[in-house]
Parts: structure tokens; C-alpha cells; sequence
């Protein structure tokens, strides 16, 4: 199956996490470059199929859309991935990304 009706398959569940329909041709511009740019660089891993892609990575990053309140405008993120998806411009609120390093709390804004 190629990619593309791979993520074509992916979009019901995409929806039923509570992703925008409207915003689908932007996450399939987003996973298609994070494919290519993991080909050349190795960001995640170059054993990885487009299929593990989207359903170990991309719907990971979306298990905890549909639980969000609508009159929430701040989010604090532990690591939950939400900062890929603000950074794309697919969440509408702020993302406060809280890392541990050296067992010191950083706190910096997304």
C-alpha cells in the first residue's frame, strides 16, 4: 500500500481522536516531510515503516486531543508530544513543555 493511501486509511481514526478534518491536508504535508527528513537524517529510526509512523508516532501524538476541554488555552506537556502538534499549528492553546535534566525541572515555553 503506498503511503499516501496509507494515511488515507489512518483518517477515520484521526478524526475519531478529535483532529480537525480540515487540518488533515496539513498533517499528511507534516508526515510526509517528517518521512522524508527521517530517510536523510534519522529522527526516529530509518527501520521504521510509513505504517509505524502513523500509528506509533503520529496517533500517539493525538490520544490526548480528544480529552481536551474547548476553554483550555494553557497546557503544561511531560513529554506527551502535544509540542510537535502546537508547533504545527494543529493545537490552538499554549504548550508549556516541562523537561528533567540532571534531576533539575526546566520549564520553558513551546
Amino acid at each position: 500500500m503506498s503511503n499516501e493511501l496509507y494515511f488515507q486509511s489512518r483518517i477515520s481514526v484521526f478524526i475519531g481522536l478529535g483532529f480537525r478534518e480540515a487540518a488533515l491536508p496539513k498533517l499528511q504535508a507534516f508526515v510526509d516531510l517528517l518521512w522524508s527528513a527521517n530517510e536523510d537524517l534519522n529522527l526516529i529510526s530509518r527501520k521504521m515503516s510509513y505504517a509505524e509512523l502513523i500509528d506509533n508516532h503520529v496517533i500517539d501524538c493525538l490520544l490526548p486531543l480528544k480529552n481536551f476541554p474547548n476553554h483550555v488555552k494553557i497546557a503544561a506537556d511531560f513529554g506527551t508530544r502535544l509540542r510537535h502538534l502546537k508547533a504545527e499549528g494543529f493545537l490552538h492553546l499554549q504548550i508549556e513543555l516541562i523537561q528533567r535534566f540532571d534531576k533539575e525541572l526546566f520549564h520553558r515555553a513551546a
